[in-house]
């Protein structure tokens, strides 16, 4: 069988960090509607997801009770907001909301599970070649899925966020990992200054340094005018 060792960095415009080693099981970013992080929703459904570990990997009945904890913790987070919302008098659809993208290692298992609510994107870098894995949750990604008919909507309008509303539905899947494979999960900060040939010509460039590549995505956004806080965390897949 093939061991692998899992090495994770972040960065962000505002805070600049890296580290690597071995971290939680869980990589999870949010990104608030006025452009700030939402550590409320992303603590609480890491926290979430590490304490329920134990009880994933003991069940034979793959993936599915795997989904079911990652949509409990999705839920638990957007409740955490949402009542801090209804508690500041804010009605539904108005206050404070976030989107999440986040990535859950099973184990030692060679697959992890995704999960995003928003326009928070997670790619995948492997054999040389950037997938995106996420569908944003906008007006404007529903306008191009049903033909472009009418005029375009604004590329910011978010249909689905944490937080907003009392429920609110994650997307979910289980996902292969092969040695050498990196996860990408980011901030639309990135993807509005950054598209996809731009993000893959930079991993494929950093990719040996792991400890530059987020600093590096971060700093060519910023390059092409930095509009919105820019997130960028990655996980990397390395055979022991």
């Amino acid at each position: 069988s093939v061991s692998l060792r899992w090495l994770w960095n972040t960065g962000c415009v505002s805070q600049p960090a890296s580290r690597s080693g071995t971290p939680s099981s869980s990589l999870t970013e949010t990104s608030g509607r006025a452009g700030a992080t939402c550590p409320t929703a992303a603590a609480k459904a890491s926290a979430n997801l590490d304490s329920s570990s134990a009880v994933v990997h003991s069940s034979k009945a793959m993936p599915n009770p795997v989904v079911q904890v990652v949509n409990e913790a999705v839920s638990e987070a957007n409740r955490a907001v949402y009542d801090r919302n209804k508690s500041s008098g804010f009605a539904d659809g108005v206050g404070m909301g976030t989107t999440v993208a986040g990535l859950w290692r099973l184990g030692n298992l060679r697959e992890v599970v995704l999960f995003q609510v928003g326009d928070s994107r997670i790619y995948l870098y492997r054999d040389g070649k950037l997938l995106l894995l996420t569908r944003d949750h906008t007006a404007y990604q529903e306008w191009e899925r049903n033909g472009r008919t009418g005029p375009a909507p604004p590329g910011n309008l978010i249909l689905r966020a944490v937080g907003l509303f009392p429920e609110v539905k994650a997307d979910v899947r289980v996902q292969s990992v092969h040695p050498g494979d990196v996860f990408l999960l980011c901030s639309d900060g990135l993807t509005a200054m950054l598209d996809d040939e731009d993000i893959e010509a930079i991993v494929k460039e950093a990719v040996a340094s792991p400890e530059t590549l987020t600093s590096t995505l971060v700093a060519a956004a910023n390059q092409r005018g930095g509009h919105d806080n820019i997130t960028v965390i990655t996980g990397h897949f390395n055979q022991a």
